[in-house]
């Protein structure tokens, strides 16, 4: 059985595939129209049903000025006689023209027009003016989105070829997550995400789950715990090539703004555009730690930060060591995030044992210069622990260097102080809150 979703275009409402052959062909008949509009085709049989998108384009043909190629005439395409203005001429001249079938295929050896420009010595005979089709054949169907200014998905159209499309999807985000995904149908769907901002479930609005999806760790869809639904989005910052379903999308890639993703490679298709002063692999995700760092521009992996977005915390305070090979130091003072949203400073004590060629005693003041990170943590609670650095003692001045493991990259804290002795001693430090 066939069926047409435009009345515009009618269908037979069967058709026979003779036997021995997997195919057979229909003729699909459309009535005049003056603009594009797309049309869904539907074949079922045995109870599966079928689905292929059509486009109806009206087709203008443009008449040329013999000499030198400039417009002379647009005309609609038909199989009647119409008529024209010129658009250079006397404005009550008129031209009756004739077009035939053979045009459809790009001809214009069959063709028939009559009648002179009166007073215009410099017009050819309208016997020889060239003709050629002004619209082009429709290419494949392409949805339109819309985003805001963060680059978050806020709208998808419906998948067609007109450029007038109809919006189907609408995305509501909080705080950087998707909450709400709206068709087009005014069905709302509740969005639940896990800490980095991938959804994980989507319900209706009768608490049922809609849909539902197991990750691997790069973000490929391992598993769908419900029937496959449009709901493109995936680890921050990437839409699905969905077009229209599949739970990895059509092609498995996934548009990462400046980039494409592809979540079985765990890898992008293109090296970074930020090149080597941004990674080392120009193709790696998220430095290799997909389930702590984001990356939802395709350029700068960031850590999905709730208090402290930039990850970075600076320090001061006032401390002490002591040592000869072995040794401890002890510092008391406050962390302060970077551009965060932290209300207060997180006083904590720090407390270390040196080990290395080192003989030093003093004190002094102790914080961490602009720009360097003297921690790497998302939130206050994360910088409580053990870890562990070097310390650079040329006399009065010492400086801590450390690792951040969220974030990559670097640790600084200068010392400068009163004291004596010097050298170099691995440490061991824990932090608590104080």
């Amino acid at each position: 059985m066939l069926a047409s979703t435009n009345a515009a275009v009618t269908v037979p409402m069967s058709v026979t595939v003779p036997q021995g052959s997997a195919s057979a062909t229909f003729t699909a008949t459309t009535s005049v129209v003056t603009s594009s509009i797309s049309v869904n085709i539907t074949a079922t049989y045995g109870g599966v049903t079928q689905y292929a998108a059509l486009i109806v384009v009206p087709y203008t043909v443009e008449l040329r000025k013999h000499k030198d190629g400039r417009p002379l005439l647009l005309a609609s395409l038909g199989w009647e006689k119409h008529v024209g203005n010129l658009l250079s001429g006397p404005p009550d001249w008129e031209l009756t023209h004739t077009l035939r079938p053979g045009w459809l295929a790009g001809s214009v050896e069959d063709r028939e027009a009559t009648g002179v420009v009166p007073g215009y010595s410099d017009w050819e005979s309208v016997e020889s003016i060239e003709a050629a089709l002004a619209a082009s054949p429709p290419g494949p169907p392409k949805r339109n989105l819309i985003y805001s200014p963060e680059m978050n998905l806020l709208a998808e159209s419906e998948l067609t070829w007109p450029r007038e499309k109809a919006i189907l999807y609408e995305y509501i985000w909080f705080n950087g997550h998707p909450v709400t995904q709206i068709d087009g149908t005014a069905v709302t769907h509740w969005t639940f995400t896990d800490h980095l901002g991938t959804p994980l479930i989507q319900t209706t609005a009768s608490q049922a789950i809609w849909w539902r999806a197991e990750y691997e760790p790069y973000g490929q869809v391992w598993t769908l715990r419900t029937a496959d639904q449009h709901q493109p989005l995936r680890l921050p910052g990437q839409e699905a090539e969905q077009f229209n379903l599949g739970q990895n999308g059509a092609t498995e890639r996934s548009y990462n703004v400046f980039r494409w993703y592809r979540s079985s490679w765990g890898r992008y298709t293109q090296p970074d555009p930020l090149g080597l002063d941004n990674a080392i692999d120009l193709y790696s995700y998220s430095t290799d730690r997909p389930t702590i760092i984001i990356d939802p521009f395709g350029l700068r992996p960031c850590t999905a930060c709730d208090q402290c977005p930039s990850g970075k915390w600076s320090y001061q305070g006032l401390g002490g060591s002591i040592g000869f090979i072995f040794g401890g130091s002890f510092s008391i003072g406050y962390f302060t995030c970077d551009r965060g949203l932290v209300p207060q400073d997180v006083p904590v004590t720090i407390t270390c044992r040196l080990k290395g060629p080192i003989a030093t005693i003093g004190g002094g003041v102790e914080f961490s210069i602009p720009g360097v990170p003297a921690a790497c943590a998302c939130n206050a609670g994360e910088l409580y622990g053990t870890f562990e650095g070097e310390l650079f003692s040329p006399g009065p001045v010492s400086a801590s260097v450390g690792s951040c493991s969220q974030t990559g990259g670097g640790t600084l804290t200068i010392g400068v102080g009163r004291g004596a002795g010097g050298g170099i001693a691995h440490t061991t430090c824990t932090v608590r809150p104080r």
